[in-house]
C-alpha cells in the first residue's frame, strides 16, 4: 500500500511521456464531435456544411494547451548549456598539489626490555 503512489505517479509519467495521455484526450474530442455530428443529423458524407464539426485543440481547450507544451522552457537551456561547460573546464584544470605527510614508521614500542 506505502507503493500504490509511486506506481501511480510512474504511470502518469510514463502515459504523459509517450503520448497516450494526449492520444487518449484527441479521441475523446473526436469521440465527442461525431456524436455532436449525428445530434445534428450531420451524414457521414459532410453533406450538411453549413454547421461544422467543432474542432478542439490548444485555442479552445486548455488540457490541449498543456500537452503541447514544451517541458523546458527555451530561455533556460543556454544557460544550462554554459554551466555544462563551465563544469567540464572546471574538471579539465590541473588539481593543486596537497601535501600529505606520510607515516613511514610508528615510533611505538612496547616496555622496555629486561636486563636479565
Amino acid at each position: 500500500m506505502r507503493r500504490l503512489g509511486a506506481i501511480v505517479l510512474a504511470a502518469c509519467f510514463a502515459a504523459l511521456g509517450t503520448g497516450v495521455l494526449r492520444y487518449a484526450h484527441d479521441a475523446a474530442h473526436a469521440y465527442a464531435d461525431a456524436r455532436g455530428a449525428d445530434a445534428r443529423g450531420a451524414d457521414a458524407r459532410g453533406a450538411d456544411e453549413s454547421a461544422p464539426a467543432p474542432q478542439h485543440d490548444e485555442t479552445n481547450c486548455d488540457l490541449h494547451a498543456l500537452l503541447k507544451a514544451p517541458l523546458v522552457h527555451a530561455g533556460a537551456v543556454p544557460l544550462l548549456v554554459l554551466l555544462g561547460l563551465f563544469v567540464a573546464f572546471l574538471t579539465l584544470l590541473a588539481p593543486q598539489p596537497v601535501t600529505v605527510r606520510l607515516i613511514r614508521r610508528i615510533d611505538c614500542r612496547g616496555p622496555p626490555a629486561c636486563a636479565f
